[in-house]
Protein backbone atom coordinates (compact mmCIF):
# COMPACT_ATOMS: atom_id res chain seq x y z
CA UNK A 1 0.00 0.00 0.00
CA UNK A 2 1.04 3.58 -0.55
CA UNK A 3 2.35 5.59 2.35
CA UNK A 4 1.95 8.96 0.66
CA UNK A 5 0.12 10.55 -2.24
CA UNK A 6 2.65 13.31 -2.67
CA UNK A 7 4.09 12.01 -5.95
CA UNK A 8 4.03 14.02 -9.15
CA UNK A 9 3.58 11.02 -11.45
CA UNK A 10 0.93 8.36 -11.26
CA UNK A 11 2.70 5.08 -10.65
CA UNK A 12 -0.40 3.12 -11.65
CA UNK A 13 -1.20 4.75 -14.98
CA UNK A 14 -0.01 1.73 -16.96
CA UNK A 15 -1.09 -0.90 -14.44
CA UNK A 16 -4.30 -2.17 -15.97
CA UNK A 17 -4.32 -5.00 -13.46
CA UNK A 18 -4.97 -2.50 -10.69
CA UNK A 19 -7.68 -0.62 -12.51
CA UNK A 20 -8.56 -1.62 -16.03
CA UNK A 21 -11.11 0.20 -18.11
CA UNK A 22 -14.33 -1.53 -17.10
CA UNK A 23 -16.46 0.94 -19.06
CA UNK A 24 -18.46 -0.44 -21.98
CA UNK A 25 -17.04 0.42 -25.38
CA UNK A 26 -20.58 1.30 -26.47
CA UNK A 27 -20.84 4.15 -23.95
CA UNK A 28 -21.47 7.41 -25.78
CA UNK A 29 -21.44 9.90 -22.90
CA UNK A 30 -17.67 10.29 -22.63
CA UNK A 31 -17.41 8.05 -19.57
CA UNK A 32 -14.48 6.11 -21.07
CA UNK A 33 -12.42 9.30 -21.39
CA UNK A 34 -13.53 10.50 -17.95
CA UNK A 35 -12.69 7.12 -16.42
CA UNK A 36 -9.17 7.27 -17.87
CA UNK A 37 -8.62 10.75 -16.38
CA UNK A 38 -9.96 9.63 -12.99
CA UNK A 39 -7.78 6.50 -13.14
CA UNK A 40 -4.66 8.51 -13.99
CA UNK A 41 -5.19 11.59 -11.79
CA UNK A 42 -7.35 10.58 -8.81
CA UNK A 43 -7.03 6.93 -7.86
CA UNK A 44 -3.54 7.10 -6.33
CA UNK A 45 -5.04 9.03 -3.40
CA UNK A 46 -8.72 8.12 -3.73
CA UNK A 47 -8.11 4.44 -3.16
CA UNK A 48 -9.05 3.74 0.45
CA UNK A 49 -11.98 5.81 1.66
CA UNK A 50 -12.99 6.12 -1.99
CA UNK A 51 -12.52 2.44 -2.80
CA UNK A 52 -15.86 2.44 -4.57
CA UNK A 53 -14.37 4.66 -7.29
CA UNK A 54 -12.56 1.56 -8.53
CA UNK A 55 -15.91 -0.10 -9.16
CA UNK A 56 -17.75 2.80 -10.84
CA UNK A 57 -18.00 1.32 -14.34
CA UNK A 58 -21.25 2.93 -15.47
CA UNK A 59 -22.83 6.36 -15.29
CA UNK A 60 -25.40 4.92 -12.89
CA UNK A 61 -22.57 3.72 -10.60
CA UNK A 62 -21.24 7.29 -10.42
CA UNK A 63 -24.72 8.69 -9.78
CA UNK A 64 -25.39 6.07 -7.09
CA UNK A 65 -22.06 6.94 -5.42
CA UNK A 66 -23.30 10.50 -4.86
CA UNK A 67 -20.31 12.09 -6.60
CA UNK A 68 -22.07 12.81 -9.90
CA UNK A 69 -25.47 14.33 -10.71
CA UNK A 70 -26.48 13.84 -14.35
CA UNK A 71 -26.44 17.07 -16.40
CA UNK A 72 -25.48 19.07 -13.30
CA UNK A 73 -21.81 19.87 -12.88
CA UNK A 74 -22.64 22.41 -10.15
CA UNK A 75 -24.19 19.61 -8.04
CA UNK A 76 -21.54 16.98 -8.83
CA UNK A 77 -18.98 16.88 -6.01
CA UNK A 78 -16.49 15.17 -8.34
CA UNK A 79 -16.30 18.55 -10.14
CA UNK A 80 -17.11 21.06 -7.40
CA UNK A 81 -14.44 19.69 -5.06
CA UNK A 82 -11.75 19.64 -7.76
CA UNK A 83 -11.13 23.40 -8.07
CA UNK A 84 -11.60 26.40 -5.79
CA UNK A 85 -12.82 24.24 -2.91
CA UNK A 86 -11.52 24.92 0.55
CA UNK A 87 -10.45 23.07 2.56
CA UNK A 88 -8.43 21.10 1.44
CA UNK A 89 -7.88 22.99 -1.81
CA UNK A 90 -7.60 22.00 -5.44
CA UNK A 91 -7.30 18.37 -6.49
CA UNK A 92 -5.06 16.60 -6.94
CA UNK A 93 -3.26 17.78 -3.82
CA UNK A 94 0.54 18.11 -4.01
CA UNK A 95 0.51 17.21 -7.69
CA UNK A 96 0.12 19.20 -10.90
CA UNK A 97 -3.38 20.58 -11.33
CA UNK A 98 -5.68 18.73 -13.68
CA UNK A 99 -5.38 20.21 -17.16
CA UNK A 100 -8.05 22.52 -18.53
CA UNK A 101 -8.80 20.01 -21.28
CA UNK A 102 -9.17 17.08 -18.85
CA UNK A 103 -11.37 19.22 -16.59
CA UNK A 104 -13.57 20.04 -19.60
CA UNK A 105 -13.80 16.35 -20.57
CA UNK A 106 -15.09 15.54 -17.08
CA UNK A 107 -17.66 18.35 -17.25
CA UNK A 108 -18.74 17.37 -20.79
CA UNK A 109 -19.22 13.77 -19.63
CA UNK A 110 -21.47 14.78 -16.71
CA UNK A 111 -23.49 17.10 -18.97
CA UNK A 112 -23.96 14.23 -21.46
CA UNK A 113 -25.35 11.72 -18.95
CA UNK A 114 -29.01 11.20 -19.83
Amino acid sequence: SMTSCMQTNNSHSSDNGLLGNCVSTSDSTGLRQAYTIIKNKCIDCHNNAHDSWLKNCTNQDWIDSGTVVAKSIENSSLITRMKNYSPPGDMPQSAPAISTSDYQILKDWINAIP
